[in-house]
Parts: structure tokens; sequence; C-alpha cells
């Protein structure tokens, strides 16, 4: 929640003859490597659910070239990923344990230039992102996205008095597509879709953590498990031109 209310602020902080947008999305996540791991750990309990699904909130701002219809939207956003399961080792544990379950916690924090083409009116003069309800829906508002990125991950694992948790960035790129909708002149809605491809994620002793955490013994190597995350995004952004109403007077 709080980083909910960071994202609307800056949103909000934008002065008022700015182009903006917020999103929100429902995510299924898929790191393979990782998930491994923890159905070494766990069985057939977390098996294609380890870190699985999610939600992802966004800012953008707007702009697009002046003859054709290639639109950009430099965007800022929060992802949040996590699982609760039974810790394994609890019944080799010395001292008595208040709960036997753990959290594995994923927060992303990214930055992301996302490109929207508009094939079926490339060379139109459409006023965009909104437009007056004259025109073919499709034929205006559909797009292709690209998306190039960098985020930063941050993974953690707790299991009462037990937390530990480390950080590092990985770099994006992903495709998709949308339809924009214009609601009014200052307002358009669009659904959309998209897959990104995060490379090269590492969770430095994944496989110790649940043994670490209750004091059971452990293997010595330290292994920081690189995996690739693949991501299918699927979301709604509402798009306000907040110059359309500086023309009626707003400010």
């Amino acid at each position: 929640m709080k980083q909910l209310l960071v994202l609307l602020l800056f949103a909000f902080s934008i002065q008022l003859h700015a182009q903006v947008g917020i999103s929100a999305s429902y995510v299924q996540q898929d790191v393979e490597d990782w998930q491994l791991v923890a159905t070494e750990e766990y069985g057939n309990e977390v098996e294609n659910k380890f870190l699985k699904s999610g939600f992802e909130v966004g800012v953008d701002y707007w702009f697009r070239l002046k003859k054709y219809r290639i639109e950009f939207f430099p965007t800022i956003s929060y992802s949040t990923f996590s699982n609760k399961l039974n810790n394994p080792y609890i019944e080799f544990s010395p001292i008595e344990v208040p709960s036997i379950e753990g959290k594995y916690l994923q927060n992303n924090y990214a930055f992301h230039l996302k490109t929207n083409i508009y094939p079926l009116d490339f060379e139109g003069d459409c006023d965009c992102p909104t437009w007056k309800k004259d025109g073919n829906v499709i034929k205006k508002g559909w797009f292709v996205q690209l998306i190039g990125g960098v985020k930063s991950v941050n993974n953690s694992y707790e299991l009462n008095d037990f937390s530990k948790s480390q950080s590092g960035i990985v770099y994006d790129a992903g495709i998709g597509t949308g339809l924009d909708i214009g609601v009014s002149e200052f307002l358009t809605v669009t659904p959309y879709v998209n897959y990104l491809l995060s490379f090269g994620a590492e969770w430095e002793g994944l496989h110790q953590l649940a043994g670490d955490s209750v004091e059971a013994p452990t293997l010595d190597n330290i292994d920081f498990h690189p995996t690739d995350m693949n991501r299918l995004a699927f979301g709604i952004r509402l798009g306000f031109r907040f110059d359309e109403l500086n023309k009626y007077g707003f400010r």
C-alpha cells in the first residue's frame, strides 16, 4: 500500500498540463531455476507455484512523434510476489518455534520505456492518446508495444525472528499489445497484455534459507541460483490529458 501511495503522489505532483497515466496489472511469473530449488526443499506443495502470481502498479508520462503514430511512455512501477510455506526443517529444530510458516517475498521497482506503434493508423492525425468517438476504435486504438528497461529485484525470506534479504539489478525486454479506448478528450482507457523477460536474476543461498531460519544443518557451499524471470501481465491503464481540462479553465 505504501508503494502505491508513493506512485500516486508522483503522478499528481506532475504539473497539470502534463499527459500522464496510471496502470494496474495481474502478473503471472515463471522463475524456472528458483522453482526447481523450491521443489527440492518443499516437494509437490510448491510445484509450479513459487512466486507465481502477483500484481503491479505503475505511473507513466506520455509523448509522441509529431507526424507518425509512435508514442512513448517512460514508466515507473512497483510489483510484488509472495509465497507462505511450512518450513520442512521444523522437526529438526532444537528450540521451540512459534510458527512453522515461512514467507518468501519479492518486491520489484522498475523503470521502463514503453513504445506503442499503431500500424493501422501509422500516419494518422489522431489527437492522441485520447480522441473523440468519431473514428474506428480498432484502427485508431490498436497498438503493438515494445518494452525495455531496468529493475531492482528485492528478495527476502522471513520466519519468526529470522529475516534475510538481498537486492540486485536486472535488465528487461518485452513485447505487448493493447487497445486505446477514447472515453473523452480527457480520459483514455487501455486494456493491455504484455510479456516481459528479465535476464540473470540471482538469489544467493536460496537453497539454505529454510534451514538457516531454524538453525538446522545446511550445506556449506553458497550458490547464487541465477534464473531468468518470464512474466505475462494483464492490465488496465487510465490515461489523463490535463491539458484538455486547461482549455475549459481548470488549473
